[in-house]
């Protein structure tokens, strides 16, 4: 059976950011999956997943008859959804916290995220991110061009995501392999609506999945063009962000 998202209790945006080393993208009732969680000589049990990242996870778990879940158990996580292939992950926990009778919200840490990278196809990428900050895709019906410069190289790919930090650039495979191995560059693409941006940036990390390499992109602070076009990008991303809750409220 699929697991229905269960509200959390709003906590203020800032509490949320230094709880979490990365911006986790909570669960919709359109973005059903199925859950389970293996932990010690425990039985193996089904959880309800409430929000996930490249490096972590959160669900509601039941609580075992005859002990209890602590901080730093290993565990392995089973993720599957809309019946694709598994993603398994093996994680420890990094806080336990009540959740009503005979439950337990648990947030977990994964140990080897590049190998959870590995497993993802574009449908998981969609809700396994890195980034700090709320992010948007950049458009419902259409893709989002980008040109990426690195030391010389251009490469063309198309934008996964954007926050008023960063974006997530998707390559092909072989275009992920022809990306130099520096940390500097300049990006350019042009949002719907908005102006064409060209920005230095940082290249902060590169996960390699089956069918993609998606590098997660930095804006330069201290680039000027940044700051002349920030009030532009953060009306576009609460646009994008309304109009998103709107489609997972009616259910794409």
């Amino acid at each position: 059976m699929f697991f229905k998202k269960r509200k959390p209790t709003p906590e203020p945006q800032s509490t949320r950011r230094n709880q979490r080393s990365e911006y986790r993208r909570e669960l919709t009732k359109a973005s059903l999956f199925e859950a389970t969680l293996r932990a010690g000589s425990y039985p193996l049990v089904r959880i309800e997943l409430i929000d996930l990242s490249i490096r972590g996870a959160g669900a509601r778990v039941p609580i075992p008859d005859d002990s209890k879940y602590e901080k730093g158990d290993a565990v392995v996580i089973s993720i599957t959804g809309m019946l694709r292939a598994e993603v398994k992950a093996t994680a420890r926990i990094a806080s336990v916290r009540p959740d009503g009778a005979g439950f337990v919200r648990l947030g977990f840490e994964f140990q080897q995220p590049e190998k959870v990278g590995q497993q993802l196809d574009t449908f998981y990428l969609k809700h396994f991110n890195r980034r700090r900050d709320q992010r948007v895709s950049p458009a419902i019906d259409r893709r989002v061009l980008a040109t990426l410069r690195v030391d010389g190289t251009e490469i063309k790919g198309t934008l996964g995501d954007v926050a008023e930090s960063g974006v997530a650039l998707v390559l092909t495979l072989a275009d992920g392999e022809r990306l130099p191995k520096a940390d500097n560059g300049e990006i350019e693409f042009r949002l719907p609506g908005c102006a064409t941006y060209k920005l230095n940036v940082c290249l902060r990390h590169r996960t390699v999945t089956r069918e993609r390499v998606v590098v997660g992109i930095e804006f330069d602070k201290g680039d000027e063009r940044l700051h002349r076009n920030s009030t532009e990008l953060a009306e576009f991303i609460a646009k994008r962000a309304a109009e998103m809750a709107l489609w997972d409220k009616h259910g794409r």
